[in-house]
């Protein structure tokens, strides 16, 4: 073989490798900005499947139509009306900031973990009813017969594994109660004695709101705030949940990783025609939350997927990673405010 034809064979070579390289980069960078795509959808959809399922059930107390009576001490240091006042179940804030009550708990979250100038949202509901213990753990607690104003425990019909400081309601067509259960002796009795945190009024002074007959709602109750935060300074952002499901111990957990933004607007009944007027996009800016009928939820979801190209969808974080963001928005009404 002359010089000449090696040299024709090396460029001819040259010339293939070059378009499969051209192909293989092609390839490589139409499977990122697809993978990258399929994360930023499937954070986005995640993360409505929690926060919608919990906005729809804002509210929520079995078969009780009227106010709920709060036998949780109020005048406690640890009680806060935003996380504990099931009367007022829904409560957005346009930060951190405004949210009252700061503890230190909350506090530590807020420098640690809080995504600055995201909205922040409480939402409390009684929608888990209290489930036996093994092995009837597939069944319902009931009441193991009725129950005296004056009661400080209710007597119930299975072995419970309900921990001591979980939030409760008991419920009929006729009234509701919350309290925070106490140490019994007993996992046949729910007991609502003083104590705890943020603990119960004192039961020889403060009666249930009526008798309950045997056949109440025996229902867990959930409080919680949503927020935008980082599980450590430099960790992506995502979709995190507190839960006072105990009381004042708080549980603080990430839902959705790749969440970096939330924003909230309020739908308001102002006539009283239980339809929504009008949408606030300032929590600051509603009038009365009870007239809040619906939520409109935006959360900008990126993609853990770096190096994405197309300055359209491309989108640099704080680390200056290029990331693809999309945008997902739904309206949510609260099914326990419509007619």
């Amino acid at each position: 073989m002359s010089i000449v034809e090696l040299m024709i064979a090396m460029v001819i070579g040259l010339i293939v490798l070059g378009g499969v390289s051209q192909i293989f980069l092609s390839s490589r960078a139409t499977h990122r900005n697809t993978q990258a795509m399929s994360e930023v959808q499937e954070g986005g959809r995640f993360a409505f499947d929690f926060i919608a399922a919990d906005l729809r059930q804002v509210g929520y107390r079995g078969s009780c139509t009227e106010g709920v009576n709060n036998l949780l001490n109020e005048s406690g240091a640890s009680y806060n009306a935003a996380r504990f006042d099931m009367n007022n179940p829904i409560t957005g804030w346009d930060s951190w900031a405004d949210m009252p009550g700061n503890d230190d708990d909350l506090l530590e979250v807020q420098t640690a973990r809080y995504v600055a100038g995201t909205h922040v949202i409480g939402l409390k509901q009684s929608g888990a009813p209290a489930m036996c213990a093994a092995p009837n753990q597939t069944e319902m607690i009931r009441a193991a017969g009725d129950t005296s104003e004056s009661s400080p425990t209710i007597s119930i019909d299975c072995a419970s594994d309900i921990a001591d400081g979980t939030l409760m309601m008991v419920a009929d067509a006729q009234g509701c109660d919350v309290f925070q259960t106490r140490p019994s002796g007993s996992t046949t009795l729910l007991s609502r004695a003083i104590g705890g945190n943020p603990g119960n009024k004192n039961p020889s002074t403060n009666n249930f709101s009526h008798p309950y007959a045997a056949d109440m709602e025996i229902l867990r109750v959930q409080s919680a705030v949503y927020y935008i935060g980082r599980e450590t300074a430099n960790a992506r952002p995502g979709l995190r949940r507190i839960l006072f499901n105990q009381g004042g111990d708080i549980l603080d957990q990430e839902l959705v990783q790749g969440v970096s933004d939330m924003r909230l607007e309020y739908g308001i009944d102002t006539d009283g025609d239980r339809e929504v007027d009008r949408y606030e996009e300032k929590a600051i800016d509603v009038p009365n939350w009870r007239n809040v009928l619906s939520i409109r939820v935006s959360l900008t979801t990126q993609s853990n997927e770096t190096g994405i190209t197309g300055e359209d969808d491309a989108f640099r974080d704080q680390e200056g990673e290029r990331r693809l963001e999309q945008v997902f928005t739904s309206t949510i009404a609260l099914r326990n405010r419509l007619p």
